[in-house]
């Protein structure tokens, strides 16, 4: 199984900087999770208000009558990153957006991805290069977040269900340890 990515909102008056790097400020990385199937409609909405968005997806061989399609779905059903600074921008705007259900709070209040995750995301499928073909998705190694609880785990994550992947996305945003794509109550760092 391999990974492509989708990176939406930059803008011409965005600082040059690496490509999907969040501009310096108080911006954060939020969850946002779409209606069924929806991500993709969430995420052209998000962009045409102006946000930063971004999609990590897979590709996926689908049968049907002796004919093999290669489609991209989504990595994490239901599910994508949009790009916030809650200094300046009002995330009920997000959470209003057609196409998107809420944003990942905790208590009352729009709880940012771990620093470094939705980064070890895009590191992971190249973002570098957005024409490059998508790579499989594994990366080992990464800092932060990502070796320690991402990085290590990206390549099993491939091979787990849709729900059992947004399962282990959840733990990391609540902090609780996974085992083979089921949240266990207990420490942040997984051992």
């Amino acid at each position: 199984m391999s990974v492509k990515h989708t990176l939406a909102g930059e803008s011409a008056g965005e600082s040059a900087g690496e490509p999907g790097e969040v501009p310096p400020s108080t911006t954060r990385w939020y969850l946002v999770q779409s209606e069924a199937r929806r991500e993709i409609m969430a995420d052209n909405h998000l962009t045409q208000n102006g946000y930063r968005t971004y999609l990590p997806s897979t590709l996926r061989t689908l049968r049907h009558a002796r004919q093999l399609r290669t489609i991209e779905t989504p990595f994490f059903a239901g599910h994508l990153f949009v790009a916030l600074d809650l200094e300046t921008q009002d995330w009920r705007v997000v959470a209003s957006t057609p196409g998107v259900v809420r944003l990942f709070v905790i208590d009352d209040h729009p709880a940012p991805a771990p620093a470094g995750l939705v980064e070890a995301l895009m590191e992971a499928v190249g973002l570098d290069d957005p024409q490059e073909p998508a790579k499989p998705l594994a990366i080992d190694g990464a800092p932060g977040v990502a070796a320690s609880h991402f990085g290590q785990r990206l390549g099993q994550m491939s091979d787990l269900s849709n729900a059992e992947r947004v399962c282990v996305l959840v733990a990391i945003m609540t902090g609780e340890a996974v085992a083979d794509g089921r949240r266990e109550a207990g420490d942040a760092s997984g051992g």
